[in-house]
């Protein structure tokens, strides 16, 4: 678990994006089993963007500062943070850093836009309070599960600490500003749409999420994730599955 929490949130995944889900079909629906989770009016919306910074070439160090994306310092990579006080809710998608610089910067919807087309990494946590979010690596707390220290500020929030725990003893603190040069900062954006957007330059629909909803059910000892589309998005394919190796948590959501 401890590989996971660096890759997640601390230090890039680079390589050349690409996408990590399955396509199904119109009725291709989730087992009966599945646990859904409708995105209410109370589910509020922070994006990190992850912007290039230093000298040419493939090796270069990539920095997570708040700038803004530009020729020189071209966007590659966008992580999405969705809160609800109300439900008590949190949710991460994260994107795979695009190396090549050439997939994000030109085709980003933005930042009222949520591109499932783009997500490598999916979270399903619980609030425990306004400052702390929950993951657990198993469905009770007798398993390993990870705590992110939340600080809302006026323009957004960031993540201070990640502590990880194995059996419900503590094993590790990630201070953010020890770990990153940069802090770990969401900026809070206003009203938004979880779409189906391909990064190339002909793609020309941006098809919306059918009725708001995550479905979320089991697949092996893991979790899998469909996102249904209003309209198909391609070849008569109304939706999208990720599976468990996308959804490293167990999601702590209502039954």
């Amino acid at each position: 678990m401890r590989q996971v929490l660096l890759i997640l949130l601390l230090f890039p995944a680079f390589g050349c994006k690409h996408n990590y889900y399955l396509f199904g079909r119109q009725g291709d629906v989730p087992p009966e089993d599945y646990r859904s989770i409708f995105l209410d009016s109370t589910y509020e919306l922070y994006v990190r963007k992850v912007t290039k910074v230093g000298g040419e070439g493939h090796k270069d160090l990539e920095s997570r500062q708040l700038i803004a994306a530009t020729v020189e310092s071209p966007l590659i990579e966008v992580e999405y943070l969705l809160l609800s006080d109300h439900h008590g809710n949190v949710i991460y998608f994260s994107t795979l850093a695009d190396r090549f610089q050439n997939l994000y910067q030109p085709y980003y919807l933005g930042d009222g836009y949520i591109n499932t087309e783009d997500f490598e990494t999916i979270l399903f946590g619980k609030m425990l309070n306004s400052r702390t979010f929950l993951f657990f690596s198993g469905d009770t707390a007798k398993h390993s599960y990870v705590l992110w220290d939340w600080r809302k500020e006026a323009e957004g929030g960031k993540i201070n600490s990640i502590q990880e725990f194995v059996k419900g003893e503590f094993q590790l603190f990630i201070p953010a500003a020890q770990a990153l040069q940069d802090s770990i900062f969401f900026k809070h954006v206003g009203p938004f749409s979880i779409v189906h957007h391909y990064d190339t330059p002909d793609a020309r629909d941006t098809i919306p999420l059918q009725d708001r909803t995550i479905h979320i059910t089991r697949d092996g000892k893991g979790w899998m994730v469909y996102f249904i589309f209003a309209q198909p998005i391609q070849n008569g394919y109304y939706n999208i599955k990720f599976l468990n190796d996308r959804v490293p948590f167990s999601p702590q959501i209502p039954q």
